[in-house]
């Protein structure tokens, strides 16, 4: 059986390295930013539920206000805007 190869002794072995420190400015030095990002996903949470909740009580079978509402909608957009490529009426001006 053959032997296996050996090294030799003027290859230096491989060590593993730690990361050098951080020479910049440290922001976080009062390790709030965990706290703050969990604070934050619980309030949007709460904040969803909620809105789901209020939402839920508005009828939507009932049109007619929004119907109103583009209308009226449409109406102001027809009287106060030009047209492209218009110039703005005296009034307007």
């Amino acid at each position: 059986m053959p032997t296996p190869p050996t090294v030799a002794p003027s290859t230096p072995a491989a060590t593993p390295t730690t990361p050098a420190a951080p020479t910049g400015p440290v922001f976080f030095e009062a390790s709030i930013a965990h706290p703050f990002v969990m604070g934050i996903a619980f309030f949007s949470i709460f904040w969803g539920v909620t809105n789901a909740l209020l939402i839920r009580s508005v009828n939507m079978s009932d049109s007619t206000v929004i119907e109103k509402v583009l209308k009226a909608d449409k109406h102001s957009d027809a009287e106060n805007q030009p047209l492209k490529g218009e110039s703005p009426s005296a009034s307007q001006a």
